[in-house]
């Protein structure tokens, strides 16, 4: 029996930009040859899920919105009112890949992940916490600049593979990657350009 990787492009949805602090990469970044490398690491077993770590808690920071961008490319200054009104919602990310199916109950740090049916492609799940907020910002772009007001955080990445045996056959395979969310914050930014 052969045994396929689907398409392991993971895309957490939630962010626009994910910037490791120390090294390390996206499972969608991972090249196949270390994909074959890992799985080749995970140890067999008589039956259920067995799984390897890539990446564990590492260090990164995050971009999950921009929330204006203002240029200025005239002489003169420009003033800005910008109004914000909405519930903000503070998330937690995990997300799957590959062939994961049937039964699977994969425990990992303080999270219980009961999957009971078929992923062929892609699973997503998120832990929100909503916050309400109102507030106005007056702002004055000088000429030949650009202002920006971005959601940036800090967190913890881990991933991994995993694969499911049955009788020590390998018959479903998938990469992981959950995002734990320790900072979020309002990042207002000016540059010339």
């Amino acid at each position: 029996m052969k045994i396929f990787l689907l398409a392991f492009l993971l895309n957490h949805l939630n962010y626009q930009e994910i910037v490791f602090l120390d090294k390390g990469e996206l499972i969608e970044e991972i090249n196949e040859k270390d994909f074959r490398q890992y799985y080749a690491e995970i140890e067999s077993k008589f039956y259920g899920w067995n799984s390897k770590l890539i990446y564990d808690e590492v260090d990164i920071v995050f971009v999950s919105k921009t929330l204006f961008s203002y240029k200025n490319q005239s002489t003169e200054t420009i003033t800005y009112q910008y109004n914000y009104e909405s519930g903000k919602s503070v998330k937690d990310s995990m997300s799957f890949s590959g062939d994961l199916s049937a039964e699977v109950d994969l425990k990992y740090k303080k999270n219980n992940l009961n999957l009971g049916a078929e992923f062929k492609k892609k699973y997503d799940e998120q832990n929100t916490t909503k916050i309400n907020e109102k507030w106005k910002l007056d702002i004055k772009v000088a000429p030949y600049t650009k202002m920006s007001l971005k959601i940036k955080g800090e967190g913890k990445l881990s991933s991994g593979v995993s694969k499911f045996y049955y009788f020590f056959i390998p018959l479903k395979k998938g990469g992981w990657e959950m995002i734990d969310i320790s900072s979020e914050y309002y990042w207002l930014s000016e540059e010339y350009v």
